[in-house]
């Protein structure tokens, strides 16, 4: 193995946190990572539902997507498998196309798991100010104040809001995080007793709606099984709904998806979730950044147009690690 470059801290163990320490492990740097949640994956996270799990984030990658994470981390290849999608828009869902999407097995976030082999994983601890020595180097402290670990650079690789009160060491950088404003997105994961007809032949179903973004048959992935269901509510919607409970999202939701098949449905289990920070609606651009400080996420870059927060997240973990090569 390389001789050891530095030691760095890496706030989120999200997709572009984890690619970045995956980056830099292989580089010869020590990277600790930490992490609010009891998990990994932020907005790729699987949850616990039922005796199982299913995907709570971005349900998988197309081919672009996951040849963009192969570049960055060929060790994937083997977690990647691909799933060969009954794919239909809301305004005609009889006229279905086959596409080709991936999925990470057991679950999504078993990716981000894979990843962070080799980093030092802190999940559960949720960071609160980070500060600059005098010397250079960095110290991390929780919110109640306890040192975590004193590091040469740290990468913050959250979403922008949370981002910002940990960046005030640079106020530049501070100011520019605060003016992202990133969106919501409320989802439900549902198990059915059966498929309403209207959807037996589909896996997914996208486009124009009310209320519904999109439906995804997450039970009909590779290695996932049952009549489990991603129900995703519209960004509008979503947005108009920020302060609803779950409960009311839930009725609403599943009164849209009765509505759109036509038919009642029998809920055997369900979940919903706010993504409080979803999307990040106003790309940074171009970031000030301080030495030894880094961020990391799709708020900090614009991918191409059309392309999704996961190619931004790949694309600023290339350019972090590229910055440190």
């Amino acid at each position: 193995m390389a001789a050891k470059k530095g030691h760095l801290a890496i706030i989120g163990a999200g997709l572009s946190g984890a690619l970045t320490a995956a980056g830099l492990l292989q580089r010869g740097y020590q990277v600790d990572v930490f992490d609010k949640s009891r998990g990994t994956g932020g907005r790729l996270a699987s949850a616990r539902f039922g005796e199982g799990s299913m995907d709570l984030g971005a349900p998988c990658f197309s081919s672009a997507q996951r040849d963009k994470l192969l570049t960055l981390a060929d060790g994937l290849r083997e977690h990647l498998q691909p799933w060969q999608v009954q794919y239909a828009d809301f305004a005609n869902p009889t006229n279905l196309s086959t596409l080709t999407r991936h999925v990470c097995v057991p679950r999504n976030s078993a990716l981000t798991r894979a990843l962070l082999q080799g980093a030092q994983l802190h999940t559960s601890t949720r960071v609160g100010e980070v500060v600059r020595l005098e010397s250079g180097s960095w110290i991390l402290k929780s919110d109640g104040g306890e040192v975590l670990g004193e590091y040469t650079q740290v990468v913050v690789a959250v979403p922008a809001p949370q981002a910002t009160p940990l960046l005030t060491a640079c106020p530049d950088l501070a100011r520019q995080a605060s003016e992202v404003r990133m969106t919501p997105l409320w989802v439900m994961l549902v198990q059915l007793e059966q498929a309403p007809e209207r959807l037996q032949s589909l896996d997914w179903l996208e486009g124009e709606h009310p209320v519904l973004g999109r439906i995804v048959r997450d039970g009909a992935k590779p290695g996932r099984s049952g009549q489990h269901w991603f129900i995703q509510a519209s960004d509008i919607w979503s947005e108009r709904h920020v302060d609803s409970s779950p409960e009311q999202v839930r009725d609403e939701l599943l009164q849209a998806l009765e509505a759109f098949t036509e038919q009642p449905v029998k809920v055997v289990a369900s979940r919903v979730h706010r993504w409080l920070y979803a999307q990040a609606c106003v790309p940074t651009g171009n970031l000030k950044l301080m030495n030894g400080l880094h961020v990391c996420g799709d708020w900090t870059c614009t991918a191409e147009p059309g392309e999704e927060g996961l190619d931004a997240a790949c694309l600023s973990a290339a350019r972090i690690l590229q910055n440190l090569d």
